[in-house]
């Protein structure tokens, strides 16, 4: 079960009532051998996302749990909206733009330069700049134009921090050794060094 919505989500998969009956019904071979194959599943996904949620915990440190995957969505949310937040622009002297293959947009540039005397302000994703990535004879403003179009904002970064700071402590709070490792407990890879062997190995 995913945790689209975190309150809602939590109450329902913190009903002591429904883990109590969930548990006596899945502990019991009698009543289990009446189940399909499908209820019985099912019984077993519910299970685990119980297991998830923390059930098991004391009722203060539940609470921390909930409180901890709460901002967990919040940050995950805000990083991936930064992600396609507007980049600073990069500074590109008019030196470097000395021999331009663009006739065009190219010689436009350099006017402006010379009659500014400032460095030329190209934002990534701009028609400039990619003339600047197809056109420039030099490495430099190109590289400075890759770097401004594939950099994180210092705010990205604080945020990035704050999320795996709080993964950390989620993990820490239900005894796991990492983020990693609490997310892959029911999944085929189990442990991040299984995962990373399964990865090397098909590449």
């Amino acid at each position: 079960m995913k945790y689209v919505d975190d309150n809602h989500i939590y109450a329902f998969s913190n009903s002591w009532e429904l883990v109590q009956v969930l548990k006596a019904v899945l502990s019991d071979p009698s009543i289990v051998n009446t189940l399909g194959p499908e209820a019985h599943q099912t019984a077993l996904i519910f299970w685990r996302d119980f297991e998830k949620s923390a059930i098991d915990l004391p009722p203060e440190q539940r609470k921390k749990f909930v409180s901890l995957s709460s901002d967990i969505l919040v940050l995950g949310r805000q990083f991936l909206e930064g992600a396609s937040a507007p980049r600073p622009p990069a500074s590109i002297k008019p030196s470097q733009l000395s021999g331009l293959k663009d006739k065009g947009m190219g010689v436009r540039l350099q006017l402006q330069a010379r009659f500014t005397q400032r460095d030329l302000q190209v934002y990534p994703g701009s028609l400039q700049a990619q003339m600047i990535m197809r056109s420039a004879p030099e490495e430099e403003p190109r590289r400075q134009v890759y770097l401004a179009a594939n950099s994180s904002t210092p705010q990205q970064i604080e945020v990035l921090e704050k999320l795996l700071r709080t993964r950390a402590e989620l993990a820490r709070l239900v005894g796991r050794d990492s983020f990693a490792h609490m997310t892959l407990d029911d999944k085929m890879a189990k442990t991040p060094g299984k995962l990373e062997t399964l990865s090397y190995g098909q590449a």
